[in-house]
């Protein structure tokens, strides 16, 4: 928390103690000029009991609800779970509380005590309450709010960066020289290939332009551009490069980081050996139902291939910045499969605070 739960319990018992005794212990003084002493004592003893029976339990409720609901689309319930513990543990506190701090502290019989007395304490009771409720409620908020915009700060720059890293690997020279030289192939030999292959090109650079300035985006769009950017490498790898996707489900609605495909395609690529006579396999299953997509391709790395690791750090990061858990590696029989979790759009919404 921005301010520490030790601090707040300091402050918040202080102010409550002081509210409780100015308003009421010392308006009683003047009825007691003759035991004024015993009087201000017995007041303090009162003052004590009165917040330490009212600000630990009700403390104590509402950190216990914030950590065992604690997802947005539970607040509801927090909210009324808290309700129908602390509405009875009010009139419990006006009782209770009345009849130990008149038994043992002010020695008043119970008999004398008009019923009146006891609902107005209830009352005051619930007030001291909400306005606990309020305060550790505020704080929670305040705190989501400044972790939000931290998150949305570093997200930004996130996307900066993930952004001109793409753009960077796809404009090195061997990258273009390849492209290029592909498509110059294409023109001498298939002129009708050529221009699907300069449109898909044109593609696949407007949407890293684009994208990488959203934190999500649709899984049917993310699902075009990694087929547009395999069509680039296909061309070059013809049969040594195969990609197959499955999609178990509809995918409406369904969001993803950008780019998540397209580097893990772009990854396989890079650290394994693609010929014909040994091709590289890439398949894509998409389950909605799960929230799930599982990218998995066979091993065959190259000689000497240590990469930075830069590409999947990036998308750990990615994916943890807009709270998407989840994310699983896997490499086992010859096979090296990523996990990656996947969101409905109004799901999403409700946990932007």
């Amino acid at each position: 928390m921005l301010i520490s739960d030790r601090k707040l319990r300091i402050y918040g018992t202080a102010v409550f103690a002081v509210i409780y005794f100015v308003f009421f212990i010392l308006q009683e003084i003047g009825r007691h000029q003759s035991d004024f002493w015993l009087f201000l004592v017995r007041g303090v003893a009162a003052t004590i009991l009165f917040v330490a029976l009212l600000w630990e339990p009700v403390r104590f409720v509402v950190l216990q609800s914030h950590k065992r609901w604690y997802r947005p689309e539970q607040t509801i319930k927090r909210k009324v779970i808290v309700a129908l513990i602390l509405i009875p543990y009010a009139f419990i506190l006006g009782v209770g509380g009345q009849l130990i701090e008149n038994g043992l502290i002010w020695q008043t019989k119970i008999t004398n005590i008009p019923f009146q007395f006891f609902m107005g304490v209830i009352g005051l009771n619930t007030l001291f309450i909400l306005a606990e409720v309020a305060l550790y409620e505020s704080l929670f908020f305040v705190e989501k709010w400044h972790n939000s915009a931290l998150e949305a700060k570093e997200l930004k720059k996130m996307n900066l960066q993930l952004q001109y890293d793409s753009l960077k690997v796809q404009i090195q020279p061997h990258f273009l020289f390849n492209t290029l030289n592909t498509l110059i192939g294409l023109i001498e030999t298939d002129q009708g290939r050529a221009v699907k292959f300069t449109e898909e090109l044109a593609f696949v650079y407007r949407y890293l332009l684009a994208a990488s300035e959203r934190p999500l985006i649709e899984l049917e769009e993310e699902i075009r551009f990694t087929r547009a950017y395999y069509f680039l490498l296909k061309n070059r790898y013809d049969e040594g490069l195969h990609l197959a996707t499955e999609l178990k489900g509809n995918t409406a609605g369904c969001q993803v980081p950008p780019l998540c495909l397209q580097i893990l395609l772009e990854n396989a690529v890079k650290h394994n050996v693609i010929t014909q006579a040994r091709p590289l396999y890439v398949r894509i299953v998409i389950d909605p139902e799960n929230r799930t997509i599982s990218i998995t391709n066979n091993l065959q790395r190259k000689e000497n291939s240590s990469g930075s690791g830069r590409g999947l750090a990036h998308l750990i990061k990615k994916f943890d910045l807009v709270s998407l858990k989840g994310m699983h590696i896997l490499e086992q029989d010859g096979k090296f499969q990523v996990d990656l979790p996947m969101v409905k759009m109004k799901e999403y919404e409700s946990a932007d605070y």
